[in-house]
């Protein structure tokens, strides 16, 4: 299924408004991986390295707890705004289990920072696209994807809209705003997410169209003159025509 504009079906994210230039840094493994199988892999959200993903603000939850304080006189379960606080709390905590994630980075310049943290340096490899080309290449997929901005908030002291289950998987601590990222969500249904429990496996593989995805790709600044001849043969080999150049940040 195609990635869903936004409607009333997934308001409240924060849809791109223009056709601007997107990257993904990865190491030369996962590049082989893009292009033989024609999959990427999404992780559950817990599985990413940010412990704040998918979880509500310090502010947030003094809200949570003041607004069932605000309903505990008229409370017909008997349980205190504490309880219903902490139950609601790991309620949105649990939906996150259920959600999986392709993190991308908007384009305006290569960055020193996302080649050395998301890439192996010496043997790294940037895909450079654009929004319309991320939506075409997933027109095939088979679950309803949910295209997002993020937002960088600082979680000890901002606070989030968290009037609905998954709009916290919008949100990330402001330290990783360097990041600049658009992400990718399969967002569960809530009435499973509620009811059941947590997949066991850490994530799966979603089909895409390579040549739709790929408008360029780029090789890493730290890569031997080697390195770019093999991925140019790699990109001959599974048919990828699209430019291939070296970076040209200086190291």
């Amino acid at each position: 299924m195609p990635i869903l504009k936004k409607d009333n079906h997934n308001q409240g994210v924060y849809y791109p408004k223009s056709n601007y230039e997107i990257a993904r840094y990865m190491d030369i493994n996962k590049f082989i991986s893009i292009i033989s199988s024609e999959e990427i892999f999404y992780p559950r959200v817990p599985f990413l390295e940010d412990r704040y993903e998918g979880t509500l603000p310090d502010l947030n939850k003094v809200n949570v707890l003041n607004w069932y304080k605000g309903f505990e006189e008229i409370s017909v379960d008997n349980k205190s705004a504490k309880e219903n606080s902490k139950e609601h709390i790991e309620m949105v905590e649990k939906y996150k289990e259920f959600c999986y994630v392709s993190c991308w980075s908007i384009y305006e310049h290569e960055s020193y920072a996302l080649w050395k943290i998301y890439s192996d340096v010496n043997y790294g490899i940037l895909i450079k696209t654009d929004r319309d080309s991320l939506i075409q290449a997933f027109n095939n997929a088979e679950d309803n994807l949910t295209l997002s901005e993020v937002r960088y908030i600082d979680y000890s002291t901002g606070s989030i809209d968290d009037s609905i289950l998954y709009f916290p998987l919008l949100y990330k601590n402001i330290p990783y705003s360097f990041e600049k990222e658009l992400r990718i969500l399969i967002l569960a249904d809530f009435k499973t997410a509620l009811r059941d429990q947590p997949p066991t496996y850490n994530g799966k593989y979603v089909k895409i169209d390579v040549n739709a995805l790929i408008k360029e790709v780029i090789v890493s600044p730290y890569a031997p003159e080697w390195f770019y001849a093999n991925v140019k043969s790699l990109m001959e080999k599974y048919k990828i025509f699209k430019p291939l150049k070296k970076s040209n940040l200086k190291i």
